[in-house]
């Protein structure tokens, strides 16, 4: 018998635009880490892990596997996620996505 995916093409397609529309607020949490440490050459990898939950929101976000260290900006990271809506899924699902910062100047 087959087994009932977690999320439709439509769900994911949602989740995808979310991630879309939010990465302007991600990329404001890594430009305020650069000023703060006051150099340009903060850049690197930052993995992100969100546990969506039957709620529509993030109901766990977990920054790992990063080459960029920046506490300050994991934190606002985190936070800015929690507030994104997710499209509704019939169960909890994990998804994960890589961004790369680097200085735009």
């Amino acid at each position: 018998k087959p087994v009932a995916q977690a999320a439709t093409a439509e769900q994911l397609e949602g989740i995808e635009r979310t991630l879309q529309v939010g990465l302007t607020a991600l990329t404001s949490c890594y430009t305020s880490e650069m000023e703060r440490q006051g150099t340009k050459k903060f850049q690197g990898r930052v993995l992100y892990k969100i546990l969506i939950g039957a709620d529509q929101k993030a109901a766990q976000v977990v920054i790992g596997d990063e080459s960029l260290a920046g506490p300050q900006m994991h934190k606002c990271m985190v936070s800015v996620i929690k507030g994104w809506e997710f499209p509704q899924l019939k169960t909890e699902m994990w998804f994960s996505r890589p961004i790369e910062f680097s200085p735009a100047y």
